[in-house]
């Protein structure tokens, strides 16, 4: 108790101004924001995520398909799914178990399935400039969890979907010189096999990235005192020191379930400065309209915070 009032005390004597701080126009919710994680702010442990590729095959109907000899040459399905398993471990704003590891576990989450749905090649598009194009199209799919258990997998209602198109070939250093008329000439499946692997690579990473961004932290305000706020929300709720969070006002109970938020106005942005398991201390650093933050907001993740980016 003590150590929390000299932290109130001495953050508000150095950011007492704070409240004075000039209004400014140019911060706005997240568009691809799901607030589904606001039932998950009354709850002590972290949002858990399930993970489990259930395929790693190409269509067969798309155009120009990659030589069938390539199918499972990015790694069996339980390599897979432990690099998807690292990639989404990174943003840190989850706690994430491979499905194919942890068969026992029972607890409420998301269950995150993937496969890949089409595998091709094409040219490049610049003329005289000897590149091929590989495509991976990935999808994702995001259930609610409601049991995992003995390789037995139980989910609820379907949250959302990520689809993915990750072109490999198009940027500089992305050597793709692969003749198309002979696919299955043997000179070509050793460039060919490395150009697929990496185009798999970035289409996981590209997901990763899009679930951070989809499902990101939700805080709602505890407490304001002069240029400080007190969040319910903290590193079990993804939070992490250093997070810029934009506060808004909404006139009603947000649908947490519904991944809807009625939202009345945005009313500015924190930086928080200390992250505890299950609460934040945040400097307010922008405010709109001369608005000022009140106890029963809600805050959720910039995009200038999100950890995982892609190109």
């Amino acid at each position: 108790m003590r150590s929390q009032i000299a932290f109130w005390a001495l953050a508000l004597a150095a950011l007492g101004g704070c409240s004075m701080l000039p209004a400014k126009p140019d911060v706005s919710l997240p568009s691809d924001v799901d607030f589904y994680r606001i039932c998950h702010l009354e709850r002590s442990g972290a949002m858990k995520v399930y993970v489990m590729m259930s395929g790693v095959g190409e269509g067969s109907d798309s155009a120009n398909p990659l030589p069938s000899s390539l199918r499972g040459r990015v790694g069996t399905a339980a390599q897979v799914n432990r690099r998807f398993v690292d990639m989404i471990s990174a943003s840190r704003r989850f706690e994430v178990f491979d499905v194919d590891i942890n068969r026992e576990i029972a607890t409420e989450g998301v269950m995150i399935t993937g496969q890949i749905t089409a595998a091709t090649i094409r040219e490049g598009a610049l003329p005289n400039v000897p590149k091929s194009i590989i495509e991976v199209a990935l999808s994702v799919h995001l259930h609610e969890s409601t049991d995992v258990r003995d390789s037995t997998t139980r989910t609820g209602r379907l949250l959302d979907t990520i689809s993915v198109l990750a072109p490999y070939g198009e940027l500089p250093g992305e050597a793709t010189r692969i003749d198309l008329r002979r696919l299955d000439d043997p000179a070509n499946l050793a460039n060919l096999e490395a150009a697929y692997s990496a185009a798999f690579d970035k289409a996981l990473r590209m997901a990763a990235a899009s679930l951070e961004a989809r499902m990101r932290p939700v805080v709602r305000v505890d407490q304001v005192k002069g240029g400080l706020v007190a969040l319910v929300g903290g590193a079990q709720h993804g939070v992490r020191k250093g997070d810029r969070l934009i506060i808004f006002r909404s006139d009603e109970t947000p649908e947490c379930y519904a991944g809807r938020a009625s939202v009345k106005q945005v009313v500015g942005e924190v930086t928080c400065g200390s992250v505890a398991q299950q609460s934040s201390q945040c400097a307010i650093t922008t405010r709109l309209k001369n608005l000022d933050m009140q106890t029963g907001d809600y805050g959720v993740l910039s995009d200038d915070s999100l950890v995982l980016r892609y190109q």
